[in-house]
């Protein structure tokens, strides 16, 4: 609201400039349009970081601005980089991306069975005192995006939302069990993974200056 309320006492400024082209007018609307680009860097700045802040509780201000800067361009470049390689075709600058981030997730097409157990057992968390409450599901299939794509389960959000009265029990037996038995199945384990510049959110040519961001498959799991 203040940034607004400055913006209009700018134009109202700049109108009465160029109606009396005396030189005080065009110090008071110099004036302000300091002030308002001063107050809009500190502005974007506080929304920048609040969207950081914010990724690993609640992601959906990150995608939202991420789609405010797309607007109706491609999110990826014609041509792209990587290291000596150049690609200007899109299978494979997706091949190089899934190359380039590859250290972050595990490819289900090959032998998914030799995992580094010691990454299993060297924690301290304990899921056997985690429990997820029937009324906990129920407002999370309430609240998903019926608008939003599926993810690689196939299943969607419009369709468990629909049917929430009737799966909350089933998902309530399932998910406390996968905690209790500490076992979960791949496909929870599945999720779609985007490259973000690390930049200022900012597209760039360059492959390295992405960084992998995995958007889950769904929120409940």
């Amino acid at each position: 609201p203040v940034l607004r309320n400055l913006i209009q006492l700018k134009k109202q400024a700049h109108k009465q400039f160029k109606l009396s082209n005396y030189q005080h007018d065009y110090f008071t609307f110099s004036e302000l349009r300091k002030k308002c680009k001063a107050l809009s860097i500190q502005v974007h700045a506080n929304h920048i970081l609040k969207i950081e802040n914010n990724i690993n509780s609640d992601s959906k201000y990150f995608w939202k601005y991420i789609q405010s800067l797309r607007s109706n361009k491609t999110n990826i470049p014609a041509t792209v980089y990587l290291d000596n390689i150049v690609s200007d075709n899109f299978n494979y600058t997706t091949k190089l991306f899934a190359d380039y981030f590859s250290s972050v997730y595990i490819d289900y097409s090959k032998n998914t069975n030799s995992y580094d157990v010691t990454l299993l057992i060297n924690h301290d968390i304990n899921l056997n005192t985690w429990f997820i409450t029937k009324l906990e599901i129920a407002d999370m299939l309430s609240a998903l995006n019926v608008r939003s794509g599926t993810g690689p389960d196939g299943i969607p959000s419009s369709f468990l939302k629909s049917c929430k009265s009737a799966l909350v029990k089933p998902l309530f037996y399932l998910f406390n069990l996968s905690l209790s038995t500490g076992i979960f199945p791949d496909i929870w384990k599945k999720s779609f993974i985007s490259g973000v510049s690390a930049y200022c959110l900012l597209i760039h040519d360059r492959i390295i200056e992405y960084v992998p961001f995995s958007r889950e498959v769904k929120k409940l799991v």
